[in-house]
């Protein structure tokens, strides 16, 4: 039998990877190759493998966990600071409009009630974000699972020296590692450029609405003092600004989208040695094999590791929502809603 045709069996053996679908679950690997490969199947029942099989699947979940709780925590704060700036516009809206005691005093208190109450509840986000380490928590339990993602591969390539499977190893490595990981950088670079576009529309809309309020106020001001009551929206748009400002550095959509276009065209330009080092295993040439592994792996933990480096401007974003925090609190006014004497 021919090379090419040994290559075929094996790549027919091991499938390809679905574009859309990019969730590795070790676990469940061995049952879907052994109707094509049984003896790659035994293979990964390895103690060796099994085990950092599972511990790939431990570690991913604590990861996804942290994860869900600090962007929880996160985008509650951000999300709270915001209203409680609205509220804080809207009192010194109510206070420019000159309204009779009769709607001024209620208004003033429900608005200082609920800006009270919303800034207490961000300031319980704000600092359970940054005082219980979610970050930290987040990325560390992400480190190691990607650790033994790499573990798991390398470790496939070490257990068993016989050259039968290496060609069958490397289309497995070639499925679920490197196309695998594409498929993921491919996907979550276009969603994190779609929030980057709505994050941006939004920002401009608010700066266009600003402009409007602030003309508008100055030009119906001259008709009735109380429009000048329009400026304050203004209030709300730099509010919104900031709360756009600190989503992105949180949550980092444009560099999210950029590192991962650069990582997928870097795992494209490796992918182009695929085909010499299929042939190079058909012969049980192993250290090809090895050289591309390795290869695709210095990119994977590369991007890793910038990603990793991103924790210092999440941790700032959340310095500065706090900041903001206090400066848009809405202080009580002993008096400010009482009858005149």
């Amino acid at each position: 039998m021919d090379l090419e045709r040994v290559v075929q069996n094996a790549r027919d053996a091991i499938g390809e990877q679905p574009a859309t679908d990019y969730l590795f679950k070790p676990s469940q690997l061995p049952g879907q190759v052994e109707a094509q490969a049984r003896s790659l199947a035994d293979l990964l029942r390895h103690s060796n493998i099994a085990t950092l099989a599972e511990r790939f699947e431990a570690k991913n979940g604590e990861a996804m966990a942290a994860q869900a709780d600090f962007r929880r925590a996160a985008n509650r704060a951000n999300w709270l600071v915001l209203l409680t700036s609205v509220w804080s516009a809207l009192l010194l809206m109510i206070g420019t409009l000159r309204l009779s005691d009769e709607f001024s005093k209620p208004a003033i208190v429900t608005v200082t009630v609920l800006g009270a109450l919303t800034a207490a509840v961000a300031t319980m986000f704000v600092t359970v974000a940054r005082n219980a380490k979610l970050l930290e928590e987040w990325y560390g339990r992400r480190a190691e699972a990607e650790a033994a993602r790499r573990d798991y591969f390398e470790r496939l390539f070490l257990v068993s020296p016989n050259p039968e499977l290496l060609l069958l190893r490397l289309e497995f490595f070639r499925r679920y590692q490197l196309e695998l990981q594409t498929n993921f950088y491919r996907n979550r670079r276009k969603s994190n450029a779609v929030s980057a576009r709505r994050l941006a529309f939004l920002s401009a809309g608010g700066v266009a609405a600003s402009m409007l309020a602030t003309t508008l106020a100055g030009a119906l001001s001259s008709v009735h003092p109380a429009w000048i009551a329009l400026a304050g929206i203004s209030a709300i748009t730099s509010a919104l600004t900031s709360f756009i400002s600190a989503r992105e550095t949180v949550f980092r959509y444009q560099q999210n989208a950029e590192s991962y276009r650069q990582s997928q065209d870097a795992l494209d330009k490796i992918r182009e040695r695929l085909d010499d080092v299929r042939l190079a295993a058909a012969q049980g040439q192993a250290e090809p094999v090895h050289q591309f592994v390795s290869a695709v792996h210095e990119q994977l933990m590369g991007e890793h590791q910038q990603w990793l480096k991103s924790s210092d401007s999440a941790q700032e974003a959340l310095r500065r929502l706090q900041e903001s925090l206090e400066k848009t609190r809405i202080q009580p006014k002993v008096g400010a809603a009482t009858a005149k004497p």
